[in-house]
């Protein structure tokens, strides 16, 4: 069976993450360079080599103008090219990526010994705010300790800096990092920091 073949029964191919890492790397990035670049960096997420052919090519390409219409990409025609390069959102997206990929990529013996909390004090009339701020702390692997209290292992200070600007949470929402934490046994535990 080919490699193409492989890929095609794959449930889900990242594109879009594909495209955003490939952008962020670059800068500013013509999409004659980009289209091509990003289907080999798809090896790089475990995609293995893929042909670059004119529907590979069209799906890069349809999926930077649906990026540019979500406001994640800037595209820009300059001398017969397009320029395309990430928006505040896209380098939002971009951190949100990298926080799970630690997550994902995380090991236990790497770990720097500091917990990583966020604490927050959102008033009740901002609720659905507060209720898309602990959805998005849980995504990226923080485990509540208390009501208004999340905490992790993983280094995700740049997403918690974007999540704050994203959610204009402001003075509302505090990020800390420790070194103990009382009773944190259990913590260890859930993110097997210790063998049980």
């Amino acid at each position: 069976m080919s490699d193409l073949i492989k890929i095609k029964k794959r449930s889900h191919v990242p594109y879009q993450k594909i495209i955003i890492e490939t952008i962020a790397l670059a800068g500013i990035i013509s999409m004659a360079v980009l289209a091509p670049n990003a289907l080999q960096s798809l090896s790089l997420f475990g995609y293995g080599k893929r042909g670059i052919s004119r529907r590979n090519l069209q799906t890069v390409r349809s999926t930077v103008y649906r990026l540019q219409k979500e406001g994640i990409v800037d595209a820009e025609e300059q001398e017969g090219d397009i320029q395309v390069s990430l928006t505040k959102a896209g380098e939002r997206k971009l951190a949100y990526y990298r926080a799970h990929t630690l997550k994902e990529e995380f090991v236990p013996k790497q770990w720097d010994g500091k917990w990583r909390m966020v604490v927050f004090d959102i008033a009740e009339r901002k609720r659905k705010r507060r209720d898309w701020l602990r959805r998005e702390l849980w995504q990226v692997g923080f485990v509540r300790l208390q009501n208004s209290v999340w905490i992790t292992p993983y280094p995700c200070e740049e997403f918690i800096s974007l999540l704050k600007v994203d959610g204009k949470l402001g003075v509302s929402t505090l990020f800390a990092m420790v070194e103990k934490v009382e009773g944190d046994q259990w913590l260890k535990k859930r993110f097997q920091l210790v063998q049980e």
